[in-house]
């Protein structure tokens, strides 16, 4: 069965509207060349106390401007407000290496976020938070613990300081959304692939699970002894040894972390019984920190997009839903939405399988090139989707539940460095556009449930 990336989802009626508005000009894209880490030569403590007020001047920010000790203070703290004001289940803390540089990347959905990963993470760790966040006495307490202020317009500053830091063997955080979502990890910017392919640390990939619930703002705070859940995942390498450290290597390896995370917070979730909130509305979605724009690579802006959760419990095993999901050549007879299927890549399904499908929605016809991304049977797949500058993406969970299935889909859709004229589509018409791609894929998965029940049955 095909994975949709629904690239006409917002209809003719949003395409109408962005060839209208197509002669307001001017990209929103960050400037700068190509920046390069190096280890500190001076003092890092000195330093830092010789710029007490460099820190809020993320642009300006230098590596001898991060505490080093600062960390170890800063865990205990974090550590108290995980564990003793809210109530923090930690699990895989043993797969973070004890020595050595490493990256955290977690996923993002509340604000508490930052000082839960801080207090669960088994070593002193800095992390790379906006610099917003450094004002008044919270942000004396930040730089003081260490952690590293991004300039949101900018992150080159804060990725040398990060990169620095790696090179000394320390722990670097750092949230490769971008900013507080929905914490799917359906996308992710170039600020992680330009330190992993730099520094050559492994990545642990980290979900950060229950900080925000369905229906709260991005800046919920939970109550006291909320039950949050932190999961480490195995550690990997992002880049290959000698793929160097240009455009190619920097994609390449955003795309790994985007796809290892987002299957890791799936894992994640089914592990716990503890979901990600639901959609968050397209003019809810904050601008990306500058941290995750690797300097001087393509992406370096803003995004503007949404993301949609549906899911639904089927009378089928996960292997009869996933034989239903994987069968390409029988989708059109399956999908009532799909009326053509060209397989591309003949074989096995699995990563780098390609196809082109042809749907038919509102009464228009359209076809779009696709490209498995993550196979994991019985439980996972990713299907992805790049039609110009928007960039789609698919995700089917299948879980066991009781003797059947429980099947989400979690699909989204984002334009990278999107002009003024696009981004005010996405904000008018985006929430149209989701709630239709919502629905057609509630009825999508009746067709799956339907196909893999009397497949179940004939077994």
């Amino acid at each position: 069965m095909i994975m949709q990336q629904m690239s006409k989802a917002l209809g003719s009626v949003r395409d109408a509207a962005a060839r209208a508005a197509s002669t307001v000009s001017g990209a929103v894209r960050g400037s700068g060349g190509r920046g390069k880490g190096g280890e500190s030569t001076a003092s890092p403590e000195a330093g830092a106390a010789g710029r007490s007020g460099a820190v809020e001047k993320a642009t300006d920010l230098q590596p001898e401007d991060i505490r080093r000790q600062g960390p170890v203070s800063g865990r205990r703290v974090g550590w108290f407000l995980a564990h003793v004001v809210w109530g923090t289940e930690v699990i895989g803390a043993q797969h973070v290496p004890a020595t050595g540089a490493v990256i955290l990347a977690a996923n993002h959905t509340g604000v508490i976020d930052g000082p839960v990963l801080v207090g669960a993470s088994p070593r002193p760790s800095h992390v790379i938070i906006k610099k917003e966040m450094f004002k008044g006495l919270l942000g004396k307490g930040l730089h003081h613990w260490g952690q590293i202020p991004v300039d949101r317009r900018s992150g080159r500053s804060a990725l040398k300081a990060a990169l620095a830091l790696l090179e000394e063997g320390r722990v670097v955080g750092i949230f490769p959304e971008g900013s507080r979502g929905t914490g799917s990890v359906a996308k992710a910017q170039a600020g992680i692939a330009f330190l992993a392919v730099h520094s050559g640390a492994p990545v642990v990939p980290v979900a950060i699970l229950g900080t925000r619930p369905t229906g709260k703002s991005v800046g919920h705070v939970p109550k006291p002894r909320t039950r949050l859940h932190v999961v480490f995942g195995e550690p990997f390498q992002a880049a290959e040894v000698g793929a160097g450290s240009g455009r190619v290597a920097l994609q390449t390896a955003m795309e790994t972390i985007q796809a290892r995370m987002s299957a890791h917070v799936d894992a994640a979730a089914g592990l716990t019984g503890v979901g990600l909130p639901d959609e968050i509305a397209p003019e809810s979605v904050e601008e990306a920190d500058g941290a995750n724009r690797a300097p001087g690579a393509a992406g370096e802006g803003k995004a503007a997009g949404h993301e949609i959760r549906v899911g639904r419990r089927m009378a089928a095993p996960p292997e009869a839903v996933w034989a239903v999901l994987t069968d390409l050549e029988g989708a059109a007879d399956t999908m009532r939405t799909i009326t053509k299927v060209q397989v591309l890549t003949p074989g096995e399904y699995g990563v780098g399988t390609k196809w082109r499908e042809t749907r038919t929605m509102w009464g228009k016809e359209a076809t779009e090139e696709l490209e498995v991304t993550v196979s994991e049977p019985p439980h996972l797949t990713v299907v992805e989707a790049k039609p110009g500058k928007t960039h789609y993406t698919t995700s089917f969970t299948v879980r066991p539940a009781g003797t059947g299935s429980q099947v989400d889909i979690r699909f989204g859709a984002w334009t990278a460095d999107p002009t003024v004229a696009r981004r005010a589509v996405w904000k008018t018409f985006g929430a149209i556009g989701a709630r239709a791609t919502k629905k057609i894929f509630a009825e999508e998965l009746d067709d799956i449930a339907k196909a893999a029940q009397e497949r179940a049955g004939s077994e």
